[in-house]
């Protein structure tokens, strides 16, 4: 999990003369309540190179007065950001995506730090420093290649990929399934989740239907409204995924639109859910700010790179329908208890630690 701590270990290996540096970066208070970064170690020679001198930082803005000048500081060098995610994923040094994630929010941080610093302070909200972000960007220029943007997620998805899988194997084979994509899109992970379960037996015929706004629609998609959703003679559902996408509803749309969909479920579907994964109790209020504005920003760069009509669509107010509103535990839990028939459920975190994400699997009981 990306936090507070994480952001002051910093691990770098030599090449051709095999030198190990392990630093770590010390906390040092100041009148202006910033910070300053110095490497504390260098080890030539060292054999055990998964031997890391850091500093935990559990408690980090007690223990060092990390406050909102601080992050802003750090935040404002694409360094120090690298070294964080390459700590917590060392493929991310070849990952082009990351290259986009980092320079744009060290940007923004250098150029907003008044913002950054009263988003930590509480004054603005998640969805007014994303606002703030996305309109700095396209005020910049920013243009990401799609197809790079798209292999970027190609190890992170294959992770959520194995586990989805996994979970369509355990259900029951049928000669036809019903498979709704929620805010699929295009549909090409449901049209590939499709064909695993005709290869694997499940199911000898698959069509896949979708509820998506907002989508560039697939000629071989049946899209459905909330209208023919709600209508008695609507289609029957086997498996309902949802992968990146509730966290862009609105709270007073999300649960509603799903619950229908589900409530067409036939008995013994499945539902699955991939989403960001959840922070424990424990984590100071900076902690937690800090989390989501690394999870909104990265997803926001992504976002532009896939499919930037999303935000220029409401040009000359870029972004302004753009939503970013995280899931907790509690939803899931209020979802589940809003769901009219016998359910199993359950959710389990996979790697890797930045974007971290959580499988949610529900099956209605026969």
């Amino acid at each position: 999990m990306l936090s507070l701590r994480n952001l002051y270990q910093v691990r770098q290996f030599g090449s051709s003369n095999r030198i190990f540096q392990a630093s770590t970066f010390r906390i040092l208070p100041s009148s202006a309540e910033t910070i300053r970064v110095r490497a504390q170690h260098s080890l030539q020679g060292h054999s055990d190179k998964s031997k890391i001198i850091s500093t935990p930082l559990w408690n980090a803005t007690q223990r060092y007065r990390i406050n909102s000048s601080s992050l802003v500081h750090l935040l404002s060098n694409q360094k120090i950001i690298n070294n964080v995610l390459y700590l917590l994923d060392p493929r991310l040094r070849k990952n082009y995506l990351s290259a986009h994630f980092t320079y744009w929010l060290s940007r923004y941080s250098t150029f907003s730090a008044g913002s950054v610093e009263r988003y930590f302070q509480g004054e603005f909200t998640l969805t007014d420093i994303c606002n703030d972000f996305i309109r700095f960007c396209f005020k910049q220029g920013i243009s990401l290649d799609n197809n790079k943007t798209l292999n970027s997620f190609t190890e992170h998805n294959q992770l959520s990929d194995n586990a989805v899988k996994n979970e369509l194997l355990k259900i029951m084979p049928k000669k036809h399934i019903n498979l709704l994509g929620f805010g699929l899109d295009e549909g090409f992970y449901e049209k590939s989740l499709a064909q695993f379960l005709l290869k694997k037996g499940i199911a000898k015929t698959v069509k896949i239907y979708g509820f998506d706004p907002y989508a560039l629609r697939s000629a071989d998609i049946e899209y459905l409204t909330s209208s023919q959703l709600n209508r008695n003679d609507s289609a029957m559902f086997d498996l309902v995924t949802s992968r990146w996408a509730l966290h862009h509803v609105e709270h007073q749309q999300r649960w509603a639109d799903l619950i229908t969909c589900i409530t067409h479920c036939n008995p013994g579907a499945t539902v699955l859910a991939v989403e960001h994964g959840f922070l424990n109790e424990g984590y100071s209020i900076l902690d937690k700010r800090l989390y989501y504005l690394l999870n909104a920003t990265f997803d926001i760069i992504a976002n532009i790179g896939l499919r930037p009509r999303y935000f220029t669509d409401s040009a000359p107010n870029i972004g302004v329908n753009f939503c970013i509103q995280y899931l907790t535990q509690e939803d899931f839990s209020i979802f589940r208890k809003s769901i009219p028939f016998p359910t199993s459920e359950t959710t389990y975190e996979i790697g890797p630690a930045f974007p971290n994400q959580t499988i949610y699997c529900l099956r209605i009981v026969n």
